[in-house]
């Protein structure tokens, strides 16, 4: 089975003490690593980070004036360095949009890789989790959403989040913890 493992995100910006912390981040992070530690092969592993447009268009100039700080902050927008030294053995895609879709290079891997299943983990639940989601149903490759392995801006949009997640199961998604996930390897 050829599983990608899609690690969304998990930027300093959403970790505790920093302006969009994810409550669950930390438990969300180990998990990842645990995943990342097990023989998962590094080419079948891919990291997103959000990366703010330089010429936003729409709503996205909204976007981009109200968090001007957070996104002149170039520390925030990079990978946890505890993550780091497994991103640099992996593909990092920089995005500018919430689903990690928006970026072509993704797409393309996921075509020629021949992919049989994608393994969803990182941050935010409510936001480019879930926009990734909905965008990756459209491939047709099943999707497994690893409910221990994502945070939300609060447990509260992490469950609101798993039940429209889990509205497409089983034919589209599969919800399962990172022990389960594990268990079916």
């Amino acid at each position: 089975m050829r599983d990608l493992l899609l690690i969304i995100d998990m930027q300093k910006v959403y970790e505790d003490g920093q302006p969009w912390c994810c409550p669950a981040f930390n438990q969300v992070q180990d998990n990842i690593i645990t995943l990342l530690t097990a023989d998962t092969p590094p080419d079948l592993v891919a990291f997103t980070r959000y990366v703010a447009p330089t010429h936003p268009v729409g709503t996205w100039k909204n976007y981009n004036q109200k968090y001007t700080d957070i996104n002149n902050a170039a520390e925030l927008s990079e990978l946890t360095e505890v993550l780091k030294p497994y991103a640099t053995l992996s593909r990092v895609y920089n995005k500018s949009t919430y689903s990690a879709l928006g970026v072509p290079a993704l797409q393309a891997m996921l075509k020629l890789n021949r992919i049989d299943r994608i393994i969803i983990t990182g941050v935010v639940a409510q936001c480019c989790v879930l926009s990734t989601v909905m965008g990756l149903i459209d491939t047709g490759i099943p999707i497994i959403y690893l409910k221990d392995a994502v945070a939300g801006q609060s447990a509260d949009f992490e469950e609101m989040t798993t039940a429209v997640i889990k509205s497409f199961s089983p034919i589209h998604t599969s919800i399962m913890t990172t022990a389960e996930y594990r268990q079916t390897l």
